[in-house]
Parts: structure tokens; C-alpha cells; sequence
């Protein structure tokens, strides 16, 4: 498959990804009456996510079009099938295990699958990594608790 294809593939699966976040922020109970109730963020994301996607599908397919294909082979990279198991296992377990601790291993996860080799190697490379994994998702949780008043599942923490 053509790098111009998998272009368009990943779009089109991140457009209909994006198309369920936006119908299942429909299922979030709205506690208030104020305009950035909880379905905002889920909605923002979703509609930012699927005008990428189409901007990624239309690109791949401008590019498909000036090169008709060059006949390469290959198929779904070892990263990008970690990537999808990892996403997997966060929309699974994130209700139950909690938004800091899931968001704290996907992160590292994520982080060290894109990483290059030579900073794998390097200690001052991973930790970082985690220092990052474990920081941001608590600030996440914190700003949302604390300025939008947006109640992130606690799993096993809370």
C-alpha cells in the first residue's frame, strides 16, 4: 500500500473516529446550565479532528492523483498497530482504572513508541518521558476539576 493510501486510510478512520466521539458526547449528562457544559470539550475535539481528517484525505488524495501510484508495497507499521492497541485499551479501562493513571501509561506508552532508538538509550531520554507522564495528566485533571468544573473519571484513585 502507497504511503498516499495509508494517508487516506488513516484520514478517513480518524473522521469516522472523530464522528463517534461527537455522537457519544450526546451520552454525557449535562449537570449544568452554563455554555461550556461537559459535552464542549468531547464536541471541540471531535469537530477539530474531523476537519483534519478531511484536510489529511483530501491531501493524500491530491497527492494520489499527480502520482498514480508507484506501486509500493507494505503494510500497517508495528507502531502504528501499538498505537491503535494502546487507544484500544484507554477507551476501555479509563473509566474504571482513572483518567490519571490510563493517561499517565498511554503517554509513556505513546512517547516511547515515537521516540528514535538513540534517544531510547538514553536515560535523560526516559526520564523526561515519564516525568512528562505523570505531570501533565495530573495539570490536565486539575485544570478541569478546578476551572471548568468538568468531573474526570477518578478509577481507582478516587
Amino acid at each position: 500500500m502507497s504511503h498516499n493510501k495509508k494517508e487516506i486510510l488513516s484520514g478517513v478512520i480518524f473522521f469516522l473516529i472523530a464522528v463517534a466521539l461527537y455522537a457519544g458526547s450526546y451520552a454525557i449528562v449535562v449537570t449544568t446550565n452554563d455554555a461550556m457544559g461537559p459535552q464542549f470539550f468531547p464536541r471541540t475535539v471531535a469537530v477539530l479532528m474531523g476537519l483534519l481528517a478531511v484536510v489529511q484525505v483530501a491531501g493524500g488524495l491530491k497527492k494520489e492523483k499527480k502520482e498514480h501510484g508507484d506501486g509500493e508495497k507494505g503494510g500497517i507499521s508495528i507502531r502504528a498497530a501499538a498505537t491503535m492497541a494502546i487507544l484500544f485499551a484507554y477507551a476501555l479501562l479509563v473509566q474504571t482504572v482513572g483518567f490519571i493513571i490510563m493517561t499517565a501509561f498511554y503517554l509513556m506508552v505513546q512517547i516511547l513508541l515515537l521516540l528514535p532508538e538513540k534517544s531510547l538509550k538514553s536515560r535523560k531520554g526516559i526520564l523526561i518521558t515519564a516525568a512528562l507522564s505523570i505531570v501533565a495528566p495530573i495539570f490536565i485533571y486539575q485544570l478541569f476539576y478546578r476551572a471548568f468544573s468538568i468531573f474526570l473519571p477518578a478509577g481507582l484513585l478516587g
